[in-house]
């Protein structure tokens, strides 16, 4: 189990599905094209469409935060 960073309280495990495309998460601030796809140096995938059937991730009801640890490699360089 795990507790809220912000609130301290109990953290319910689950995941985010995903579809048929990787989901990725990308900065409010891009510019680029790419990035606008989520394919930018700056975005990060979260899941891929053929590794996984979704991201793991921990929701807090009492804040409503949702917490998700990624993998190193899937961090931008």
């Amino acid at each position: 189990t795990m507790d809220c960073p912000y609130c301290q309280t109990q953290m319910r495990p689950g995941y985010i599905p995903q579809d048929r495309y990787a989901l990725r998460w990308v900065p409010d601030d891009s510019t680029s094209a790419l990035s606008l796809i989520g394919r930018g140096k700056d975005s990060v995938k979260l899941s891929g469409t053929l590794e996984s059937f979704g991201t793991p991730a921990h929701l807090c009801h009492n804040c409503g935060k949702l917490i998700i640890d990624l993998p190193k490699e899937h961090l931008p360089k």
